[in-house]
C-alpha cells in the first residue's frame, strides 16, 4: 500500500456523490470516504494533466496562476 505524506484540506461535495462514496465504502471498495475521495482527486487531477501533456505539477502550477489573475481581476 502506498503511503502518502498528507495534510487535511477541506472540500465541498455533492450530497449525492457522498452517498455514493459511503456505498462504495460500505461494499469494501474503499477504506472510508476520506481515502476514496483522496484517490479520486489524485486520479482526476493525474488526467487532467496527461490529457495536456504536463506534469502533476506544472499543471497545478497553471491552474492556481489563472485562479490568481481571476482573484486579481474580481478584487478578490
Amino acid at each position: 500500500m502506498m503511503k502518502w505524506k498528507t495534510r487535511l484540506v477541506a472540500i465541498k461535495i455533492d450530497d449525492d456523490f457522498v452517498r455514493q462514496i459511503d456505498r462504495l465504502v460500505k461494499k469494501g471498495v474503499y477504506r472510508d470516504r476520506s481515502f476514496a475521495i483522496n484517490i479520486a482527486v489524485y486520479q482526476f487531477l493525474k488526467k487532467e494533466a496527461e490529457a495536456m501533456d504536463m506534469t502533476l505539477e506544472e499543471f497545478m502550477e497553471k491552474v492556481l496562476e489563472k485562479t490568481e489573475r481571476r482573484e486579481e481581476i474580481s478584487g478578490s
